[in-house]
């Protein structure tokens, strides 16, 4: 069923959309002076389908090999197109010119679509193993449940004849969504050949603006683009300051419908032209010009004091829309994993919790410097919090992120920053970007990293293949941190320091043991069940079992932890002999040992 609905995969998606519409052609077929086809069409929609490879949706229905149908389906392309040729020709006479159009326009893409997907057989050959099965029902449910409905019923219906229910839009959306809900169980191969697939389609689209018009277009719709503009904390602050200015405007004297006009001139001025849609310099201009006479009009009726107001309200929406004009790329693209982060519950009360502290809401000041001393601190608390949330290292929470960092020989790549941002102090918070900058200029020429770097942050690859990845950037990834850490090293003390060099020389053996052979041992472990023994089978079992550790400690504190160490005993004893559903028994338990092995010789050398 999904890859008929991802953009006619099957490749005759005009055949099935004109099949489709002739259920109600009937009266299309009299408006163009042909009545009599109406039945021909349906007729050879029948013969179509028995001539050409059996249909996709039928396949996925009764739970047969995808592999088959696509390798047959490439084997016989050419006769599927012979095969629904006529009844092409013959719904193409009930239709407009525009319709006939559309048809034609997606018989250009389906060639494009068979192209890449048949070009590619033996390199995409495992997407369309029956065990993607899950994977390609998890695609279809994300895109009915949480993306654009006026996709799935154009896809459904054939009212992709309509070109007025389907815009370049639509897909941009589409896309973004697609992208937020891809099922983190499906495979970076499937994930490659459906964002293709989309760019393929997209490509095709009769769009009457130019590349440039498109390209901003596409981020102007970007659901990204959209958050961001929505959710960016000082706006909401700002219109209760506003509020807090036309109040006491009105308290003045001045007559409250004239500046509800102004203001409402002010709006329908600055929709004249589309962020985006004209570079930035117009668009600031023509802000520019539409809010002179508001600014004026509200600097006349405050008092001297707060008189500041109204110029800096547009400087600092000045500011706003220069930073999505020059950062909309990073935006639009590498932001898209963090998004489930960032929107979270935890993440966005503690953000509006500490905004809250610093912004001015209930009493307006007497000068610019004291408005914007506050937002000296809110530069950086966003950052700092997400940090805080996604690198926090600790053993006690026994989730996913603490076993899976162990697991893959970066403990001391990813706990640092955690480290900083704990310690509440500011300059030394601000190094964490110059940290970031610094790895990401030492990462930006290693093939494959950034790869990796997604998928352990926003976790969108199996287990076993996030391990190929760590194993295909070392010792790079390593190297990168170590020529990097001396953009903070006067931010920690003896205590970090030594922490660090123990947790490299942990990382360095168990990244050796987990990457020999190609992995052999991830891929024993996961061969199974791929990420569920890890979600369900490890992971619960440390939860259980790190109930029973007490006094849990930082993961720098060496000294701290080792003498603990019977409670590491302890662990490994509860791991042993609780039963780890989805997965190999003793395999999980020998790498247990062995990783468990390394951890003592390292932090209990010495009790």
């Amino acid at each position: 069923m999904i890859l008929a609905l991802l953009f006619s995969i099957a490749g005759y998606s005009p055949f099935i959309f004109v099949a489709r519409e002739a259920v109600l052609t009937q009266e299309m077929c009299t408006a163009n002076g042909v009545p009599n086809l109406y039945q021909p069409v349906q007729n050879e929609y029948k013969e179509a389908a028995k001539c050409s490879t059996t249909d996709l949706l039928l396949r996925l229905i009764k739970g047969d090999d995808l592999n088959a149908y696509y390798k047959n389906k490439c084997a016989a392309r050419s006769n599927s197109k012979n095969c629904t040729a006529k009844a092409l020709f013959l719904s193409k006479q009930c239709l407009n010119t525009q319709n006939i159009k559309h048809i034609e326009t997606w018989e250009k893409t389906d060639e494009q679509l068979l192209d890449y997907i048949c070009n590619n057989y033996y390199e995409n050959l495992s997407a369309f193993d029956h065990k993607e099965l899950n994977c390609w029902e998890g695609i279809n449910k994300a895109i009915r449940h949480n993306c654009s409905q006026k996709i799935y019923k154009a896809m459904h219906t054939g009212s992709y004849l309509n070109r007025n229910e389907f815009t370049h839009s639509d897909l941009e959306d589409f896309e973004m969504c697609l992208r937020n809900q891809f099922p983190k169980y499906c495979s970076e191969q499937i994930n490659d050949i459906v964002l293709t697939a989309i760019k393929i389609i997209a490509s095709n689209l009769d769009e009457t603006t130019t590349d440039h018009i498109n390209e901003h277009k596409r981020l102007r719709r970007s659901v990204i683009l959209r958050r961001i503009v929505r959710e960016i904390g000082v706006a909401n602050k700002l219109h209760k300051i506003e509020h807090k200015v036309k109040n006491l405007c009105i308290s003045n004297g001045h007559a409250s419908k004239k500046l509800e006009d102004t203001l409402e001139k002010m709006k329908k001025c600055t929709e004249e032209k589309q962020m985006f849609l004209v570079p930035k310099h117009e668009y600031l201009h023509h802000m520019e010009k539409c809010s002179n006479e508001s600014i004026e009009l509200f600097e006349s009726c405050l008092p001297e004091k707060y008189k500041y107001l109204p110029p800096l309200f547009f400087k600092i929406v000045e500011s706003m829309i220069s930073f999505l004009y020059d950062d909309f790329m990073i935006i639009s693209s590498e932001l898209g994993p963090c998004i489930p982060k960032l929107n979270s519950k935890e993440s966005t009360e503690e953000y509006n919790k500490c905004v809250d502290k610093i912004l001015i809401e209930d009493e307006l000041v007497d000068s610019k410097e004291k408005f914007c001393q506050p937002s000296e601190k809110y530069k950086y608390i966003y950052l700092v919090s997400i940090l805080s949330s996604l690198l926090a290292m600790l053993l006690q929470t026994g989730g996913l992120d603490s076993a899976l960092y162990i697991f893959l020989g970066i403990v001391h790549n990813v706990y640092l920053p955690s480290i900083i941002s704990s310690q509440g102090n500011r300059t030394c918070n601000d190094k964490i970007i110059e940290l970031g900058n610094a790895m990401d200029r030492c990462y930006i020429n290693e093939t494959g990293h950034s790869e990796f770097d997604m998928n352990v942050y926003g976790r969108n690859s199996i287990p076993y293949q996030m391990v190929l990845k760590r194993c295909s950037v070392k010792p790079h990834l390593d190297d990168c941190l170590d020529s990097s850490i001396s953009v903070y090293q006067d931010c920690l003390n003896s205590t970090h320091r030594n922490g660090i060099e123990v947790w490299k020389k942990i990382d360095k053996e168990v990244a050796a043991y987990v990457c020999n052979d190609n992995a052999q041992i991830a891929k024993d472990l996961f061969e199974k069940s791929e990420d569920s023994c890890w979600n369900t089978g490890i992971t619960g079992v440390l939860r259980k079992c790190l109930l029973n550790y007490t006094n849990p400690l930082p993961l720098y504190d060496i000294q701290g932890i080792g003498k603990q160490c019977s409670q590491l005993d302890d662990l490994e004893f509860c791991f042993e002999k609780n039963e780890l559903s989805n997965c190999y028994q003793n395999i999980s338990t020998k790498i247990m040992k062995k990783i468990m092995g390394t951890l003592k010789s390292h932090l209990c050398k010495n009790n």
